[in-house]
């Protein structure tokens, strides 16, 4: 099992990143005609799958937020969607070969939200939870993600709940499920387990940045009060 370690943020920039989590597009099914790595090969497309471990019985739907690499940061590109009625968890993706990063995740409850990434500003997130890649014409099991919480933050920022993220194998009744309902895809799939990064630490950089970003809600009429600790924080210009 890998574990990277991330934050649930569940205080007040949800409302920013649960913007950029719901602008994006994604999920559903692959179709079954395209499990056939040669035609995969010609389109220059990918097939990945992989598992949620539903992190929160109340959580009516799931959102993962998958991108890129830009620069020093990450553009997210789409938005898989995993609802509590599904029969299963395992969400399904189309992609171009390259590298990708899961870039957050969303829990949806009736009357509240419980978010998990952090954005940088300009459409960008700052950083990945996990990462993996694909090449052309391949059908890749990327594993299952679990998120577990294991505590709060010590200092300025204890609304941040932290959290272990886990990447494992599927289960087995998971894998025979697979097997008997996408035949195609499970003939041609390979596991190939995606890489949790490594958990960040909370440098006098990663305070001040998240103090601009507080600022920046407060200028903006979105929160009222900054922490004793951000007092003086102004929010950068656009260059």
């Amino acid at each position: 099992m890998r574990r990277g370690r991330g934050h649930y943020c569940a205080g007040i920039l949800a409302l920013a990143i649960c913007t950029m989590l719901a602008g994006c597009s994604g999920g559903g099914k692959v179709n079954e005609t395209l499990s056939n790595p040669q035609a995969l090969r010609d389109s220059q497309q990918a097939v990945a799958f992989f598992r949620l471990a539903l992190p929160d019985p109340s959580c009516l739907t799931l959102a993962v937020n998958i991108g890129v690499r830009e620069g020093e940061f990450y553009r997210p590109q789409q938005t898989l969607r995993l609802q509590q009625t599904a029969v299963t968890n395992v969400l399904e993706v189309l992609l171009s070969p390259g590298e990708y990063h899961v870039l957050g995740f969303a829990c949806y409850r009736a009357k509240s939200k419980l978010i998990m990434a952090e954005p940088q500003g300009n459409g960008q997130m700052r950083r990945s939870y996990a990462s993996f890649s694909v090449a052309a014409g391949e059908v890749v099991n990327l594993g299952q993600i679990r998120l577990v919480r294991s505590g709060r933050s010590a200092g300025v920022f204890n609304s941040f709940i932290d959290v272990s993220v886990e990447i494992s194998d599927w289960p087995l009744a998971e894998l025979e499920r697979f097997k008997s309902q996408r035949p195609k895809h499970f003939a041609e799939m390979k596991a190939r387990l995606m890489t949790p990064a490594p958990s960040p630490q909370n440098t006098p950089d990663t305070v001040d940045r998240k103090c601009m970003d507080l600022a920046k809600l407060q200028a903006e009429g979105k929160v009222q009060n900054l922490p004793a600790a951000c007092a003086g924080a102004t929010p950068k210009p656009k260059v």
